[in-house]
């Protein structure tokens, strides 16, 4: 992490204006759910100005993933003395991601700056690769355009092992075009090169060799069984505040991530479920959480999507339910990225006086393609 000494210098001698102007800025965005040392005063040497060069693009989704868990506001008297004011601990600035805490606090707050950094750069870079492979279909579909000769059409099928036929004919709609077929009568019939048949189950693709080549190529990258992983999700609350509801202990690699993000707080396990699932674009994935026996917690999670280079689980859409008997409140909807075998904070929420804290971990299952072999995880 690189600091510029004077750029430190000319932003310490603006710091009053600048910290008020942000605390102007953030005052109308809905404040954290979780606060830690509301109420204490600090004096302007007790808090140090730091700042976080971004390696991710997107310093606004970063900064409100970091403000989110543990962004506050401060009461600081001035060395003039007078009435204290409320300045924030994180701001932008210029691109930046300014830090102004005690010492403690803002080597936890850049800590966590630059673990949520890298897990954003990583998700930018699996975009990149999406688009790098859009782009080299569309390529395959160029150089597959053109009529062939009917004397050049050859024809093979192809039983899929883990994807239905129609599903498959759906994903190949690139490669699709018109073909003539060349009758006994030395009539020509005009047909699509690939269709699904159902009886048996099976994609047939009429086409010349070089074409058919590609095809195969791809419904064997295509045809593979869903990419396994496994869920467990945790519901934590703070230590001591419910005696007779804490059903756990947290898990030591939690606590200690825990530990860097909420540093004035210790959390009890209220309740945890796991669960194997397929990593599905299109279906739902629930996991209930039982606190007591008429009080559930619902976890629905959709748009999975993952990244075996990266070793990333992107979330869509992922929502947390409140079941008190027929009773259901929605208490949280956000999407997240997660590194695989590492925690992933989803929301900061209330039950009346008392913070919940939800996390979710995943773990990569090792998936089978359609030669019967385990793709590396």
């Amino acid at each position: 992490m690189k600091i510029n000494t004077l750029f430190l210098l000319a932003l310490s001698a603006l710091i009053s204006p600048t910290i008020a102007l942000a605390q102007d800025a953030g005052s109308a965005n809905e404040q954290p759910a979780f606060k830690t040392v509301e109420d204490q005063i600090y004096s302007e040497s007790e808090l140090f100005l730091k700042y976080y060069e971004m390696n991710s693009k997107d310093t606004r989704k970063v900064l409100s993933l970091v403000d989110d868990l543990y962004g506050r506001k401060m009461l600081v008297r001035s060395e003039e003395g007078g009435a204290p004011r409320r300045v924030r601990n994180l701001f932008e600035l210029n691109g930046m991601v300014v830090v102004y805490d005690t010492v403690k606090g803002s080597d936890t707050l850049l800590r966590a700056l630059e673990e949520i950094d890298s897990v954003v750069s990583a998700a930018a870079k699996k975009e990149a690769m999406a688009k790098a492979t859009a782009a080299n279909l569309l390529q395959s579909q160029k150089s597959m355009q053109g009529e062939p000769k009917s004397s050049e059409i050859v024809t093979v099928s192809y039983s899929p092992r883990f994807l239905s036929a129609n599903a498959l004919e759906q994903s190949l709609g690139t490669f699709r075009r018109r073909v003539y077929i060349e009758e006994l009568d030395d009539s020509q019939t005009e047909t699509w090169s690939i269709w699904a048949t159902d009886t048996p189950a099976s994609i047939v693709v009429r086409d010349t060799q070089s074409n058919v080549d590609v095809i195969l190529k791809r419904l064997a990258e295509l045809d593979r069984a869903p990419h396994q992983i496994m869920l467990s999700a945790f519901l934590l609350g703070p230590s001591g505040y419910l005696k007779d509801q804490g059903t756990g202990v947290v898990p030591a690699a939690l606590a200690q991530n825990l530990a860097l993000l909420t540093p004035y707080e210790s959390f009890d396990q209220l309740a945890m479920s796991s669960i194997r699932t397929n990593v599905s674009a299109r279906d739902k994935t629930l996991l209930t959480l039982h606190r007591q026996p008429d009080l559930d917690y619902v976890i629905e999670l959709q748009g999975l999507a993952y990244d075996a280079q990266s070793g990333c689980l992107s979330v869509g859409s992922a929502s947390m339910k409140k079941k008190d008997g027929d009773k259901i409140v929605v208490s949280m909807k956000t999407s997240f990225t997660a590194v695989d075998g590492e925690y992933a904070v989803l929301s900061l929420s209330h039950e009346g006086e008392m913070p919940l804290l939800l996390a979710v971990q995943f773990q990569s299952i090792p998936s089978v393609n359609s030669a019967g072999n385990r793709d590396p995880k």
